[in-house]
């Protein structure tokens, strides 16, 4: 990962421990396409809206790695509840939601789109999530992504 030393990164990855992999090869693969990346494991002793606070202020954009493990987790609330509260205007401006297992429940983000990386392979996959980055990277001259909404639902994929 990205030395977060150097400064602000293009992307904070948020994942559940369950999605690790996924965070893992969702890092590298846009680490090699050129982009700044952090994840970080939390000391889960301290405030993690705090903690929260700090991450999403070291990066431009952040990116979450959905599935049924995301959106089962206690801490995923107190994330969201801290995104919001650092950027409640641009929240949706700056999320990058991508999917790497079932979501069965309601999302705490209600509708959304999202790249879908369930049911392909490698090459697909990693096809799937470089076109999603580069809208939000190229969305509204890089600065801010644009989320397409959908009725019902916790939404579908992106074309």
């Amino acid at each position: 990962m990205t030395d977060l030393s150097e400064g602000k990164r293009d992307f904070f990855v948020s994942f559940n421990q369950a999605d690790r992999p996924w965070a893992t090869w969702i890092a590298w693969v846009l680490e090699e396409a050129g982009y700044s990346v952090f994840f970080q494991d939390w000391d889960f002793r301290g405030n993690f809206v705090e903690h929260m606070n700090r991450a999403h202020a070291q990066a431009h954009r952040t990116l979450a790695v959905l599935s049924d493990s995301y959106f089962g987790s206690d801490f995923t609330l107190a994330e969201w509840s801290a995104r919001l509260a650092q950027d409640p205007a641009a929240r949706e401006d700056r999320l990058v939601p991508v999917k790497v297992g079932p979501i069965t429940g309601g999302s705490l983000l209600g509708p959304i789109v999202y790249a879908d990386l369930t049911g392909c392979g490698e090459a697909e996959a990693q096809r799937r999530l470089l076109g999603r980055v580069k809208k939000a990277v190229e969305a509204w001259g890089g600065s801010h992504l644009t989320v397409t909404r959908m009725p019902g639902g916790v939404g579908g994929a992106a074309p």
